[in-house]
């Protein structure tokens, strides 16, 4: 894998973090306050060293 982006979703769409690099992380946070306890939506897109993506997405469970 040559880079990858991070996004996460809350429950209504709203798109709540976005990074990229080749470990992206999400603390549980959204505009430097913590995120309620729940299911949050994620997708990952990874680019190989040919130029080929691939797409990942599932959920997380926040809890506290």
């Amino acid at each position: 894998v040559q880079n990858s982006t991070l996004r996460v979703y809350n429950r209504w769409g709203e798109l709540i973090y976005n990074t990229s690099g080749l470990k992206p992380t999400w603390d549980g946070t959204y505009r430097n306050q913590m995120c309620n306890k729940g299911v949050y939506h994620y997708v990952v897109t990874t680019t190989n060293f040919d130029g080929n993506n691939k797409q990942y997405q599932g959920t997380v469970s926040l809890v506290r």
